[in-house]
């Protein structure tokens, strides 16, 4: 049951490596592209998970950290849970993020 204390931190750097580090003039801007070039057309399923959608990052961090820290007591249902309510906190954190920038325009 600990484990779910790092769904928030999963969220929260799936954000900001997604999103804010590949905006303009960020540090992995230049990565972001990169991978951009070489992965959206022919190996979408690679780039998404990577860097292109923090949702996707959020998804595959939390599906594999689950079973890596309740691999002796592993239940089904606690990592659907725990996967699901990372994505769902991700996207939240999204909004706010897009609201925030609109605010700030504005």
């Amino acid at each position: 049951m600990l484990t779910y204390i790092y769904i928030p931190f999963i969220a929260i750097f799936s954000v900001v490596w997604c999103w804010i580090l590949t905006e303009d003039s960020m540090i992995t801007e230049r990565l972001y592209l990169w991978l951009k070039s070489k992965l959206e057309d022919k190996y979408n399923w690679l780039y998404l998970p990577l860097i292109g959608c923090p949702k996707c990052n959020a998804g595959q961090i939390a599906f594999w950290l689950f079973i890596y820290l309740d691999y002796e007591n592993y239940n089904f249902i606690n990592h659907i849970l725990f996967t699901t309510t990372t994505i769902f906190l991700t996207t939240l954190l999204m909004k706010f993020y897009i609201n925030i920038n609109q605010n700030e325009r504005d």
